[in-house]
């Protein structure tokens, strides 16, 4: 198990971690992922229903009737407001069934303007992330097939820098691996402090996001804070972090996230359906 915390706090300090929750409150709007460079592809999910459903802003324009969906993309240039506006019958008694009530909810898509160019790097086991173009791409563990961590940075052991880390989960869930990762920080960070710790849904996966500060040895007096993005599929582990000075961390946050976002993994094959005649 050592193995999993050495790869994941090496790999940028990580501890910026967030999972999907299993429950959301009735009218919650999310946005997937929460952070994007212009043109980016976004998806909206709303967890409600209603009689009628409008959503507005970005292609949507006015307003387009997505009644009986629960999902929808857009690719925004800039930083976008989407509204929704539903109209549904309360749980209320007989006599009020007939009347609608109307509801309004807004999500802005947080697309970083004045991005630097970015570049895109696709690993032969098929991972994609993306980072800023004329950082490097060093390989900080020998590559066996199971454990694997690469750095995208400015120069070798840069202050600010993306890292992915890949390693085996066997059995192990995403919140017992981020419980790890936790409890060795103070052996690789000096005053580490966790910000933030919760969950998010990333297309169909959970993960789990945490954003702690903390002071790296390998650079004595400087205070950073790290993303850390973490979860669990087909029995590996995937890490993906960002870190930056905590001084800059609040102009650079958006940056970061759609870079940390940006990580993607091939899709699954879909399932061979097998259709049987009847009476055969």
């Amino acid at each position: 198990m050592r193995r999993i915390t050495y790869l994941a706090l090496a790999g940028l300090a990580l501890m910026a971690v967030s999972l999907p929750r299993a429950a959301r409150a009735e009218g919650e709007v999310a946005l997937d992922p929460p952070a994007a460079t212009p043109g980016q592809i976004l998806t909206l999910r709303w967890y409600f229903t209603g009689t009628k459903v409008v959503v507005s802003g970005g292609r949507f324009g006015a307003g387009v009737v997505v009644t009986g969906k629960s999902s929808i993309s857009d690719a925004p240039i800039k930083p976008t407001r989407y509204n929704f506006d539903i109209w549904y019958h309360p749980t209320a008694p007989p006599s009020d069934v007939a009347k609608l009530v109307h509801a309004h909810y807004s999500v802005v898509a947080n697309v970083v303007m004045n991005a630097p160019r970015i570049a895109s790097y696709r690993d032969p086991r098929g991972w994609s992330v993306r980072y800023i173009s004329g950082w490097n791409k060093d390989v900080s563990t020998p590559d066996d097939g199971q454990n694997s961590l690469m750095f995208f940075q400015p120069e070798m052991d840069s202050v600010e820098r993306i890292a992915v880390a890949m390693l085996p989960a066997k059995d192990m869930s995403c919140l017992e691996i981020v419980d790890k990762i936790k409890k060795d920080m103070p052996q690789h960070y000096d005053k580490p402090e966790v910000v933030s710790d919760h969950d998010i849904l990333h297309g169909d996966l959970t993960t789990h996001v945490v954003n702690f500060t903390g002071f790296d040895p390998a650079h004595p007096g400087t205070k950073t804070q790290s993303l850390v993005l973490a979860f669990v599929r087909d029995g590996h582990a995937y890490i993906i972090s960002a870190r930056t000075l905590a001084a800059k961390f609040k102009d650079r946050q958006p940056l970061l996230e759609s870079l940390m976002w940006s990580f993607t993994l091939p899709k699954r094959p879909a399932a061979n359906v097998t259709l049987t005649k009847q009476g055969s």
